[in-house]
């Protein structure tokens, strides 16, 4: 094995090249595996090992730590493009080989690897062994992952480790193949610290003789690019991480200022009052009300945005104990405990929006439709399996569902010219099975351009994806609707319930 240090960091100008690369680098970190694999910043690297057109590449696999290797936020990202050989899966088949022996992890998170950084090692093929190769074929497959960069124990060597992975490799080479290695890192002065690897097998190219200067000069062209572009990925992720901070500060200050004001109206004690001296006026009292908890719902969304980790719900909001297991099925009572509870919610939303008392909501039935009276109260919903006894879990994760339904009232409501028969039909479906999903889908009528996105609704949507996507909401859609009124258009929006997508944080509480 030959080891080749250059404390030069192979100098070169690449800066288009190195923006490709950046890019395959930036859909890591966003863990947008789909888009890496598609990315064109592979082809970037391959096309600056080969372009000597003295060798072949049937294997590159770029691996990184990031940020740091004394963080204890390290994040492993991984890219491989190799030939399919006569069997695509070969090589995922040898990285669990791998990774399954040894001081797993990932070679960058082994002791003294920084010694290695600004390296590259070489292991060429033995000249006399088994004839197991597999037959060559030239179709180029791509996989990208992450993974957790810490071994569970450091018990290798650098060279061990590099031993193990590439005897793994020459099992599918002939004698002609060698093994490169390249280590990079952070340049002097570097505020973040990071690691990278990018493993190489490489071959002469038909007719082409062996030289080692090839390699040298191939590895050359490619240090450069990687190292700019993972510090270029590594300070915007910096900014990214800086700026979501921010945000969610911004978050946690509006929603919780908010809640407070609402809170400060003492909305409650007005009831009682206004109960004492003009009981007319209750139901008016009672619609301000419900709006002003719908109001706090949302405001609450973006408050537990800001304090959920990795979207688990703190574990004042629901017992673990409540919470249904990925394959256990909910009990008929269960299904319908939630589908009265959607069918109240619904209700007291879009009644609330109608101060005139115009609208007829229905309750679609098989091909029937259900008109349901006007409540003469409105009153607080509880959502299953949330603690009745806690308000905020429960206007948090109904807000979306009282958007949609105050967007559908005043689209209806405010259609010029005016409906004939003002109205909002809705079901609510909770099919009692597995997956234990509720679907509320709201369909109305609309006038020209009505029924647009709602960006209140699309606010909504983006922050209820960080809480686990324990509510999705879809926007309104035209739809040919058969119980439609008047020949009208008419458009349909929906609220998803994903009750086994709870997860609580650990109590911090010992009893």
């Amino acid at each position: 094995m030959t080891v080749h240090q250059d404390k030069s960091a192979f100098p070169i100008e690449s800066a288009g090249r190195e923006a490709s690369v950046t890019g395959l680098l930036d859909c890591l970190l966003d863990k947008d595996f789909t888009a890496a694999d598609a990315h064109g910043g592979m082809r970037t690297i391959r096309g600056l090992l080969e372009d000597s057109k003295e060798l072949t590449v049937p294997v590159v696999d770029l691996a990184a730590v990031l940020p740091d290797l004394k963080s204890d936020q390290q994040r492993g990202l991984h890219f491989a493009s190799y030939y399919a050989l006569d069997n695509p899966e070969w090589y995922p088949q040898l990285l669990v080989k791998f990774f399954a022996t040894g001081a797993g992890g990932s070679l960058m998170a082994l002791e003294k690897f920084a010694d290695c950084i600004g390296a590259y090692r070489v292991q060429r093929a033995p000249k006399k062994r088994a004839d197991k190769r597999s037959v060559m074929n030239t179709e180029l497959v791509s996989i990208s992952d992450d993974f957790k960069p810490t071994p569970t124990k450091l018990d290798a060597t650098v060279g061990e480790r590099f031993k193990n992975y590439y005897e793994l490799l020459f099992e599918h080479f002939d004698d002609k193949a060698a093994v490169v290695w390249v280590c990079f890192g952070p340049r002097s002065g570097n505020s973040v610290d990071w690691a990278g690897s990018l493993f190489l097998v490489v071959r002469p190219a038909d007719g082409k003789a062996w030289r080692d200067e090839t390699i040298s000069r191939a590895v050359e062209s490619v240090y450069s690019v990687l190292d700019a572009s993972f510090h270029r990925a590594i300070v915007n992720s910096a900014f990214k991480k800086e700026a979501q901070h921010q945000l969610e500060l911004t978050y946690f200050a509006f929603g919780h200022e908010l809640k407070n004001r609402i809170d400060g109206l003492r909305m409650g004690d007005l009831s009682n009052k206004i109960h004492a001296s003009a009981p007319n006026l209750i139901p008016d009292i009672d619609r301000c009300r419900d709006r002003l908890r719908s109001l706090r719902g949302m405001a609450g969304v973006f408050s537990i945005v800001a304090k959920s980790q990795d979207g688990h719900l703190p574990p004042t909001w629901v017992s673990a104990s409540k919470l249904l297991g990925q394959s256990d099925v909910p009990t008929e009572k269960q299904c319908e405990d939630l589908k009265a509870v959607l069918t109240t919610a619904v209700i007291s939303f879009a009644y609330a929006e109608d101060v005139e008392e115009r609208l007829k909501l229905r309750l679609v039935n098989g091909k029937k439709t259900i008109e349901v009276k006007r409540p003469t109260a409105f009153q607080s919903v509880n959502l299953p399996p949330f603690d009745p006894t806690n308000t905020e879990p429960h206007l948090c994760f109904l807000s979306g569902l009282a958007e949609l339904c105050r967007n559908a009232a005043k689209v209806v409501l405010t259609a010029s010219p005016q409906h004939d028969y003002p109205h909002i039909d809705f079901t609510v479906d909770v099919p009692r099975d597995a997956a234990f999903v509720a679907t509320v889908t709201i369909t109305n009528p609309v006038v020209g351009n009505q029924g647009e996105p709602s960006k209140s609704v699309g606010i909504l949507s983006d922050l209820f994806k960080r809480l686990n996507g324990i509510v999705e909401l879809e926007q309104p859609v035209r739809d040919s609707y058969p119980l439609a009124v008047n020949g009208d258009d008419y458009v349909r929006s929906r609220f998803l319930y994903y009750p086994k997508r709870i997860r609580v944080s650990a109590s911090p509480y010992v009893a």
